[in-house]
């Protein structure tokens, strides 16, 4: 009977131990996907960010774009209307006298 009841405890006691372990391992689990979560979402939030700059980017260089393609056009007609010789020269400040 002795034997039976020590038997009794130990498995008592191993049924403890093993729900224990089987608690840390969840929670080892529950972490791990904690910190994944965090991860993913730290490079999402990256991401978003490196996108929006690069679009930003690409849509100032193609506003710019096409201002330069506008300033071309204008330039490119100014030059079929007027011949070279009756444009007028770039005006020059005066230079004014000090006395």
């Amino acid at each position: 009977k002795e034997i039976l009841k020590v038997w009794g405890q130990l498995f008592c006691e191993l049924k403890r131990e093993y729900e224990v372990e089987s608690l840390r391992d969840e929670v080892m689990r529950y972490r791990v996907a904690k910190e994944g979560m965090a991860r993913q979402a730290l490079a999402t939030l990256a991401c978003s960010q490196a996108t929006a700059l690069l679009r930003g980017i690409v849509t100032t260089w193609r506003n710019l774009l096409q201002e330069l393609k506008k300033e071309h056009e204008v330039e490119s007609l100014r030059n079929e209307v007027m011949p070279e010789s009756a444009r007028p020269t770039e005006t020059r400040p005066q230079e004014t006298c000090r006395i």
